[in-house]
């Protein structure tokens, strides 16, 4: 076989998946037609399956959404954990979201897969520059603090605690700080600031966030 061919069907499974991309985004916004969602759908279906990942990235939101096919949190999952990569981290951000806050899944047994899974695409969305990184690192700490899927890790938890806290004044950030100030408090010793922690609580206190008043109060 000349390998060339090879190579010339690997292009043409990108250039199909990318067409039928286009294809199914058209369909979803009614661009030059009516809108038909389960076209769109059935386009980013043929595109997931020619390995496209953006088609595997929007079929998700379809399964998610229940646009334009059924709802099916399952296969949302597995089409978002199919995508996550270094780009495409709004896929591993969407996933760990939907595992996180799905009550079927609160089990933080460290060989819960589904955490073990969205502990790992945690590491990705948080290492890339993007809309949502803020948010993905409050969710990483979360995994990591809390033994989501894997040991606790309270070094790594303060890292991606300490990223979110220094960037964002919405609630997450507060809680990140919290966080922060829990970890140089009571973590291993070594990660201990006790002055850092009083600093960050009287922030958050000062921004009314009811449990750094508490914490700080006990410690004062």
């Amino acid at each position: 076989m000349d390998p060339r061919q090879g190579e010339k069907f690997e292009l043409d499974r990108d250039v199909i998946g990318l067409t039928c991309v286009g294809a199914g985004e058209m369909f979803n916004a009614g661009q030059g037609g009516p809108q038909n969602q389960q076209l769109a759908t059935q386009n980013f279906l043929r595109s997931c399956g020619f390995d496209y990942m953006v088609g595997c990235a929007n079929l998700g939101e379809s399964y998610e959404l229940g646009r334009g096919i059924a709802k099916n949190e399952d296969a949302a999952l597995a089409a978002y954990e199919k995508s996550c990569s270094d780009d495409l981290p709004i896929s591993c951000y969407k996933f760990i979201r939907i595992v996180f806050w799905d009550a079927n899944s609160q089990s933080n047994a460290p060989d819960n897969k589904q955490f073990a899974s969205a502990r790992r695409q945690s590491a990705i969305a948080c290492d890339q520059q993007w809309v949502a990184q803020v948010s993905s690192c409050w969710y990483r700490g979360i995994f990591m603090i809390e033994a989501r899927g894997g040991p606790a890790d309270p070094a790594a938890a303060l890292s991606a605690f300490r990223f979110t806290c220094d960037r964002s004044k919405e609630e997450n950030g507060l809680n990140a700080c919290y966080n922060v100030a829990v970890i140089h408090l009571s973590g291993p010793q070594e990660l201990r600031n006790e002055a850092e922690a009083k600093r960050l609580l009287t922030a958050g206190c000062a921004a009314n966030y009811e449990v750094s008043c508490y914490l700080l109060e006990t410690i004062n």
